[in-house]
């Protein structure tokens, strides 16, 4: 970022911004460079390309920068800063009815007492102004001693300063010499001699001007609860937990507010770090939960020593992937125990099928280990290959890019450890307890008695229920393959269509809401004030009528935030367990109390925490004229105003400030004026001149020569202002130069070199599909407008930009795992079509989870898409197990529809109860009603939906699958 006070969008674009670009455009490592040039400021935002090492980049662009010579010399210096990740977690108000110099002093003591503790390392001011002396001299006393803003400011830097004299090396030593005349405070200041002649006469500062302490002169008030106030934030960075942090900055909240100035109160209105706790917590309890209801499931059909040593395969695994956690740096948080959650299912999966192999086996031997060994060899290879597959099916997950890949990144990390020591505990550790004698047979065993009941009437569903309708359905297998894929399409089709809603990112509502306001540009800041108080009172109206105080922690106004024009109001609410109210219906209600405000250009409400609050459309239009682009942007926003529920549109050229443009005139040229002393002179006439920049304890103090505020804030000055041209001579600025009325952009953006517009809506949710208009702009709109406006390109930014990028990466992860998991099983069966008829369960699975988020009344998203990839290795796994059995039993009976039947009926019970322990494993986070929740639960939708729905399909379509590939195999391969 360079700051150059003063100045408009397009100086800052042409003095600043395009120098910067044409420095570093060249450097390899650059992916994007984007700009934005807004009054008073340059943010350049430089994207690297992904693996390159970001302190490296860093260094080189600061080199690259810093060779620049062609900055302006009113801008200040470039500040070349590294993007660290960091997160807001307490959020306070230094308020109170007392002056500016106390609030800002006490703010700035809290910011350094909390830095000096150990466990915060980040913390914000917002709402401080820069301490500043301010000297103010009148056009009449300049024009009566012939001077000028610049001549004074000139005198100040020469005569207020500190000079080093080096060192005089005397025999007795050095002894260092200095000339000391430096000003601390503005009273030092009037004493400087201005004007002086041989009689003794002098003219000092403080006889012409006004000078003063001060801040410095910027459109930005901060309120809380109706008072002055500070905000003060405080982050965490790297590895600091929310709770470390939190805790500390309570701690010191209590302790410091003791001893606060008399009036000025610290309130903490917003600690996220209870929604962190309150995740975990609920991830923690549906876990136990989770888990308990596996062991029920195991308990209910398996031997209880066979029950026990399967479910001790969770807490091993658990165990140790934390180890593998910790040797990779990672740490326990949200999202890794949500894997936790997510393996607690599936990692029995192999267990009960391992497990339940021996349980067969020991059933018709009485040598437990020779069973144990048999059962586990017996089911070594389809165990490694569904764990092989599962694996695959999660890495996709490594590699989404944006800041969704990089928040649940460490879900595969750990949900594949997981897999790989449940691996090697079921092939080695189980098979070892289970060697030892089970009392299969025992009719004394109590707890034996439970799965006895179960598994007797499983028996009778098997054979009365079950296995006639899968005869059925082997004789008429091509019918119901017929069927089964009419039922696909149809699903499929349901989805195409629309029907079911799609948001990039799960919803997740705060305890907070956010008015944010924006007016023309150029507006008067008691405008700004006035209608900030209009919507702030709408606010009040709506907590007035649930609940009033009873509901409310405070109340903050913020006028300046983001520019002159724009004000944001807050207001914090007791948690949504306190209150009968969500943030959501508040919102609604708080925008139909404002109504319409005339004046008024945009009026935004986000209720949400964390990924998901930015502008639901985004497009960013291109061309080198900016005629067309506004052409191109006007149209675009138009066209957006005729769908109804779409609101804040903005066409991204919002009307600027008036603007008068100076050229010098024929008289000011002959008088020796050129254009930069004019105006440098005009800079000094309305921005002031600064004179000096000195430091003052921990503050950067500037002294600031301008005219008195009546004067600099008129457009009357310009009938009698006077600029100095050669020879002193005082010329009007109407002599001097021509001016003319203009409006100055309100800002410009650009993206690799080129000036773009960012047009950008939201979407009320129930009022309007954001999926169905932003494919109506691909297909409909947009090409027509290319084709309209030559030379015009577009590109979606924002949310969409990321799910594209997203959406891009996981199809080429797809376009990997399919063939990878092909290969795998096509190895394993030596057989292509096999292979192909076991993944054809992979799009049942998918079917099951969208009908899982249409029970549960959830939008697609993509964690609901992180679910569904992750389910395309889990589904297979009874496949696989199913094919491994049908076969077996087709090579000693060479029956295919009765080798089909039979394994149908050998593996019924591991199938089911692998299916039944994912999904109750996830059950407790897939019928959380918790708000905090909503984030995770379409994962967890798709996870156990996805495989409920697909056992149907194992069991019923896949031996008729199995049978049609040996019909093929017959029709391909006679026999001879």
């Amino acid at each position: 970022s360079v700051p150059y006070p003063g100045a408009s969008p397009e100086e800052i674009e042409k003095g600043i911004v395009i120098a910067i670009e044409e420095r570093i455009s060249s450097l390899d490592f650059i992916e994007r460079i984007e700009s934005n040039s807004r009054e008073g400021n340059a943010n350049i935002t430089i994207e690297l390309l992904a693996g390159a090492n970001a302190d490296k980049a860093l260094q080189s662009i600061k080199s690259e920068v810093d060779r620049i010579t062609s900055l302006p010399l009113d801008s200040e210096r470039p500040n070349v800063q590294l993007q660290v990740r960091r997160r807001e977690v307490v959020r306070m108000a230094l308020h109170g009815n007392v002056s500016k110099a106390e609030l800002f002093r006490t703010a700035s003591v809290i910011k350094d007492e909390l830095l000096s503790r150990s466990e915060i390392s980040q913390v914000e001011l917002w709402g401080l102004l820069a301490p500043e002396i301010s000297i103010e001299v009148s056009r009449h006393a300049l024009n009566e001693y012939g001077l000028t803003l610049g001549d004074i400011s000139s005198i100040i830097a020469a005569k207020a300063v500190d000079i080093p004299g080096g060192a005089i090396k005397a025999i007795s030593g050095e002894i260092l010499v200095r000339t000391i005349e430096s000003r601390d405070f503005a009273k030092e200041f009037s004493s400087i001699e201005l004007i002086s002649n041989f009689e003794g006469n002098s003219v000092r500062l403080g006889d012409i001007a006004t000078v003063k302490e001060g801040y410095e002169d910027f459109p930005r008030e901060s309120y809380y609860n109706g008072q002055p106030s500070v905000r003060i934030s405080v982050f965490r960075i790297g590895n600091q937990t929310p709770q470390s942090i939190s805790i500390a900055t309570r701690d010191f909240v209590d302790i410091f507010s003791q001893n606060l100035p008399q009036g000025i109160e610290l309130s903490i209105y917003s600690d996220r770090s209870k929604y962190y706790k309150e995740r975990l917590e609920l991830l923690l309890k549906n876990g136990v939960l989770g888990l308990c209801l596996v062991l029920l499931i195991l308990g209910l059909f398996l031997e209880p020593r066979l029950a026990f040593w399967v479910s001790m395969g969770i807490p091993i695994s658990i165990v140790g992937s934390f180890l593998i956690l910790w040797l990779i740096g990672g740490s326990i948080n949200m999202v890794s125990m949500f894997a936790f959650i997510v393996t607690l299912g599936i990692i029995v999966d192999d267990a009960v099928i391992v497990g339940e192999n021996i349980f067969y086996h020991r059933q018709r031997s009485t040598d437990g280990k020779a069973a144990a060994i048999a059962g586990a060899r017996e089911m070594a290879i389809p165990v490694f290959v569904a764990v092989l597959t599962n694996i695959l099916a999660f890495l996709p997950l490594l590699f989404v890019p944006g800041s969704t890949g990089k928040f649940f990144s460490i879900l595969p990390t750990v949900v594949i450890s997981v897999f790989i020591i449940s691996f090697f505990e079921c092939l080695l550790i189980l098979p070892a307890h289970l060697s030892y004698r089970l009392n299969i047979n025992s009719k004394k065993n109590i707890l034996a008695t439970i799965p006895r009941f179960f598994n007797h009437n499983l028996e009778i569903f098997i054979t009365s229920l079950f296995k006639p309708v899968l005869a059925v359905c082997l004789k008429n297998r091509y019918l119901t393959l017929l069927f089964a894929l009419c039922f696909l399409v149809i699903c499929f089709t349901y989805w195409q269509m629309g029907w079911i809603n799609f948001s990039f990112r799960p919803q997740i509502q705060t305890d907070s809401i956010d008015a944010e306001i924006e007016l023309p540009f150029g507006v008067a800041l008691s405008e700004v004030k006035r209608i900030a108080d209009i919507v702030e009172q709408g606010g009040y109206r709506v907590i007035e009528k649930h609940g009033g105080k009873n509901i409310l922690i405070g109340a903050r106004k913020e006028i300046g935030r983001g520019g002159s024009n724009q004000a944001a109001i807050t207001f914090t609410l007791v948690s949504q367990n306190n209150r009968t109210i969500t943030t959501k219906e508040f919102s609604r209600e708080w925008r139909r109390e404002v109504g319409i405000i005339p004046g008024l250009e945009r009026l935004f409400f986000d209720f949400l925490i964390g990924p998901g609050g930015a502008s639901a459309i985004k497009i960013e239009l291109t061309h080198p004229e900016p005629e067309i682009l506004e052409k191109g942007a006007t149209e675009l926003a138009d066209y957006l105003r005729n769908y109804n529920g779409v609101t804040d549109i903005n066409d991204g050229f919002a009307e600027g400030k008036p603007q008068l443009d100076f050229q010098l005139s024929a008289e000011g040229v002959s008088a020796g004026l050129t254009a930069k002393s004019l105006g440098t002179q005009l800079r000094h006439a309305f921005f002031g001149s600064e004179a000096i920049r000195q430091q003052r304890g921990k503050d950067e103090v500037k002294v600031m020569v301008r005219l008195p505020k009546d004067e600099r804030n008129s457009l009357y000055i310009l009938e009698d202002l006077l600029v100095k041209a050669d020879q002193d001579v005082l010329l009007p600025i109407k002599q001097a130069a021509t001016f003319s009325n203009n409006r100055a952009y309100t800002e410009i953006r650009r993206v690799d070199g080129r000036r773009v517009v960012n047009v950008t809506a939201n979407v009320i949710p129930g009022q309007a599909n954001e999926n169905k208009i932003l494919a109506s702009l691909r297909t409909d709109f947009l090409p027509e407008l290319l084709a309209t406006h030559s030379g015009l390109s577009y590109s979606f930014q924002g949310r969409e930009r990321e799910r594209q990028s997203a959406v891009k990466q996981l199809l080429i992860d797809m376009f990997l795992l399919f063939p990878a998991i092909f290969a795998i099983l096509s190895i394993l069966f030596r057989s292509y079509i096999q292979a192909l008829f076991i993944m054809m369960v992979i799009p049942f699975g998918i079917i099951g989870a969208l009908l899982g988020h249409i029970i549960m009344g959830y939008d697609l998203s993509i964690i609901s898409i992180f679910g569904m990839i992750a389910l395309c290795g889990v589904v297979i796994n009874g496949g696989l197990v199913y094919t491994v059995t049908a076969n077996k039993y087709n090579e000693a009976r060479d029956n295919p529809y009765n080798a089909a039947l039979e394994a149908a009926l050998r593996r019924f019970r591991p199938i089911v109860l692998t299916a039944l322990t994912t999904f109750f494993g996830l059950a407790p986070m897939i019928f959380e009603q918790s708000i905090q929740a909503r984030f995770l639960v379409p994962m967890a939708i798709s996870l156990g939906y996805g495989i409920l729905f697909s056992t149907v399909i194992i069991l019923i379509l896949t031996p008729c699958l199995y049978v049609i590939s040996q019909d093929l195999s017959s029709f391909i391969k006679p026999k001879h």
